[in-house]
């Protein structure tokens, strides 16, 4: 049982909801994560996130699909199975292929010298 509750937009703290909602809504998936989730059991940790988020989104110069490479590339490294699963749906949604998600999941070549290898 986790310590953090995880909330839905109707459950989470008042200041929380319309923070959570524009996530669930700019998601390909049209759902928070359960991390959202959980961080919206305080809103200004979840004000935090989105506002990081949203400074990401308007200056970062990464490609969603390196940018998502990298994002698996690094949850594999560190273990963490729940961050593999989102990036691996993450790096499909973005054009890399089932071969290559294995790839990046296990440190080996994508076979695509421009993006990751």
């Amino acid at each position: 049982m986790s310590r953090i509750p995880t909330h839905t937009v109707e459950s989470a703290p008042d200041a929380s909801r319309p923070l959570l909602q524009k996530i669930a809504q700019s998601s390909p998936t049209g759902r928070h994560l359960n991390l959202h989730a959980q961080m919206a059991h305080s809103p200004a940790v979840l004000a935090a996130y989105a506002s990081l988020r949203a400074v990401t989104a308007e200056h970062g110069t990464l490609d969603p699909k390196v940018s998502w490479a990298l994002n698996l590339a690094t949850a594999a490294t560190v273990g963490n199975d729940y961050m593999m699963g989102i990036a691996s749906r993450f790096a499909g949604m973005n054009g890399w292929t089932d071969a290559q998600i294995t790839a990046l999941r296990t440190g080996t070549t994508t076979g695509d010298a421009h993006q990751a290898r």
